[in-house]
């Protein structure tokens, strides 16, 4: 679910999952079994078990000793809590190297009797890219960019040799669409670090034929292709969902999974969504398995930043209570990703500020009195309960958006663009949601009342506020606007 890294990493990390092909039968040891461990290893992934996982890699390993494709995903399991455990990160990268070099070391072992064993060379491709990433995360970046060469030529030969190995495709693809799509300023640096480039549209349409294909990681190919379809620069959102679903399918019921399909929804404005999918993630992450307790944190917290997204600000503040979230062994990440919620609420309900959004007790209690009348349908009392709010404090901006909201989601467009237009030109600084979300509703208004130039302003505006949680929302508009249906390359 949340970390402390998205966007290309994520990416990184579902192109991970499934970079290597099934083991050959030809090799010595107990092979048929082995490959039911790895596949049963990658069948924990998809869920989220982490600790299951390596144990099913580590005895693929036992079982056949010269196979270099458990020790990768071993190595893959460690990169994952490098990324999501700060409390031993060294001990972490010592077991992820030890894993990586032993990967490294078996494929060059079958290579050295075979030169042209596309699937040895799918291993080391990949298990050179992922070094790479650690090594970047390090800011190790020369290493990095050798690292990265050196998997990139070896992926390429893999191909060449077997035209046909999507896996070394799968890998490869997620290498070219990000090495394309980095910032200016990292493509001039690649310059520098001799580092190869990428071609973006190769890689989606390695990608997708990865997803289309019967193979088993048809369903790591989807959740890469969401993550990158479902981006503001792609902008294809039904597509990504598509996706998602398609590989919720296919891996029973994924609480993983079904958290993602609950974010991708808070990206794009839509709390009550997400809530849906975040409350089945939580039944579904039952049972006493470590990671399972780390998958319930984690949904609750998220929950709760659904439910203050939706205003439903006393739900909230219950979720957020230490003894229902059990913060025995959280991680700092975890902690951090806590506190960040609990602003998010201290500033909806206009207790963490000192500037025009802020409350006293009183106005709070009046704000959460508006609410719960807005909730049942008493439209007319919210807007009553929040105009006493606004004349008891002019100047503040919060009783005013929460009065413009209401006035919204009712019908009443015009008046609704009358309050946050008085919201937009207050004075002092706003919270990034509020500016965030004030120029979204004046887009939406306004689009409802067929203003369309004016609306497209305020959406580019929205998708402009700095680390404004529902920016693709306004992306998706705008994509609305100009007849793009959302739903490219599905």
């Amino acid at each position: 679910m949340s970390g402390r890294r998205t966007g290309p990493t994520i990416a990184i990390l579902c192109a991970m999952l499934g970079s290597t092909a099934a083991a050959d039968p030809t090799i010595a040891g107990s092979p048929g079994r082995a490959v039911d461990r790895v596949q049963a290893g990658l069948e924990h992934l998809h869920q989220g078990l982490y600790g299951e996982a390596t144990r099913a890699f580590q005895e693929g390993a036992r079982l056949d000793p010269a196979d270099p494709e458990p020790p990768l995903f071993v190595a893959f399991t460690q990169w994952w809590r490098i990324l999501f455990d700060d409390d031993d990160v060294d001990r972490l990268r010592s077991r992820f190297e030890s894993a990586i070099q032993q990967a490294i070391t078996l494929a060059e072992k079958r290579l050295d009797k075979d030169s042209a064993d596309s699937r040895a060379m799918t291993v080391i491709g990949s298990a050179h890219i992922l070094r790479a990433h650690v090594l970047a995360d390090e800011r190790h970046y020369y290493r990095a960019a050798r690292e990265a060469r050196r998997g990139k030529k070896v992926l390429e030969k893999a191909i060449e040799a077997d035209p046909d190995r999507v896996e070394a495709r799968f890998t490869l693809g997620a290498y070219n669409y990000y090495a394309d799509k980095v910032p200016a300023i990292v493509k001039g640096l690649r310059v520098i670090l001799f580092l190869p480039g990428g071609n973006a549209e190769r890689g989606l349409r390695d990608l997708r034929l990865v997803a289309g294909s019967p193979g088993r990681f048809r369903t790591d190919a989807r959740l890469l292709l969401a993550i990158i379809e479902g981006s503001s620069e792609e902008g294809c959102y039904g597509a990504a969902l598509g996706h998602l679903r398609v590989a919720l399918e296919e891996n029973h019921g994924s609480p993983l999974i079904r958290g993602l399909i609950g974010e991708l929804y808070m990206r794009l404005g839509q709390p009550d969504r997400a809530l849906t999918e975040f409350h089945t993630a939580l039944e579904s992450a039952s049972g006493d398995d470590p990671d399972r307790v780390r998958q319930r944190r984690q949904i609750r917290i998220v929950m709760a930043d659904a439910l203050i997204s939706d205003w439903r600000l006393e739900e909230a503040r219950r979720i957020l209570d230490d003894g229902m979230l059990n913060m025995k062994g959280m991680t700092g990440h975890t902690l951090k990703d806590l506190h960040r919620v609990r602003l998010h609420l201290g500033s909806r309900e206009g207790s963490a500020s000192d500037g025009p959004a802020a409350l006293d007790a009183a106005g709070r209690a009046v704000l959460i009195e508006a609410l719960a009348h807005q909730r049942a349908g008493r439209t007319v009392e919210a807007i009553g309960r929040l105009d006493a709010a606004v004349e008891r404090s002019a100047e503040n901006v919060l009783a005013r958006f929460v009065k413009a909201r209401v006035l919204f989601l009712s019908g009443r467009y015009e008046e609704a663009i009358e309050e946050f237009e008085s919201v937009a030109d207050a004075g002092g600084e706003r919270p990034g949601w509020m500016e965030g979300w004030t120029e979204l509703y004046l887009g939406m208004a306004r689009q409802r009342l067929g203003d369309l130039r004016q609306a497209r302003g305020h959406f580019k505006r929205a998708a402009q506020v700095h680390r404004f949680e529902a920016a693709d929302r306004a992306h998706m508009e705008l994509r609305k606007l100009d007849g793009e249906s959302g739903t490219c390359g599905i």
